[in-house]
């Protein structure tokens, strides 16, 4: 199972259990889907904790 998965001794991994039915997976695996997903809502040049950092000093030198 180790080597099908990729899993190295001490990788982490996600159980989940559906029904009658258990699936485990690597969490690296989970991480990069997340990624993917959210990948379409970054900005296409810099950091958001740039931006964000921006924002706040704007906001601070306002008040």
């Amino acid at each position: 199972m180790r080597r099908t998965l990729g899993l190295q001794n001490g990788d982490t991994v996600l159980i989940e259990i559906n029904d009658e039915a258990i699936r485990i997976r690597p969490a690296r695996s989970a991480l990069r889907r997340i990624q993917d997903r959210l990948r379409a809502f970054a900005p296409s040049e810099g950091l958001v904790s740039e931006e964000l950092i921006a924002e706040r000093r704007a906001e601070a030198s306002s008040d």
